[in-house]
């Protein structure tokens, strides 16, 4: 195994610390913990290197599509036309989401269930579903 020594800021290696207490760990054990989910996240081990690459040209390409189709639409329409649109749009969403959010919550707070104990199965379920996703 390696040994890294790293410089932090003050800031850092107080924040480090806080969240190395609550964890009931040493910071070196949380660093040790987070690195490879860290690393994990922006490389990802080499053999699904050249699927994700393929996954995102494939992804651009049809984005470069879309994005033709929508200019070819959309040039009866000023820029301003189509801001206003999306700032519209947005705001509909956030209201949407909102409600739904107090909706889920309250749903939630009626049936005794606290988020936190389903939060691992959401995210075993999602890991699931991404798993099935790439090939």
């Amino acid at each position: 195994m390696k040994e890294l020594r790293i410089k932090i800021s003050e800031e850092d290696w107080e924040r480090l610390q806080r969240v190395a207490e609550q964890m009931n760990s040493s910071v070196e054990e949380l660093v040790s913990r987070l690195l490879p989910v860290l690393l994990q996240r922006i490389s990802p081990p080499s053999e699904d290197s050249q699927k994700r690459v393929e996954a995102f040209r494939d992804w651009e390409q049809r984005l470069d599509a879309l994005l033709q189709r929508v200019h070819r639409h959309s040039s009866k329409y000023t820029p301003e036309e189509i801001e206003a649109d999306i700032t519209t749009t947005r705001e509909e969403y956030r209201q949407i989401m909102g409600q739904w959010h107090a909706l889920l919550g309250g749903l939630m707070q009626e049936l005794g269930i606290d988020p936190s104990e389903i939060e691992t199965d959401i995210t075993a379920a999602y890991e699931e579903y991404r798993s099935q996703c790439v090939p």
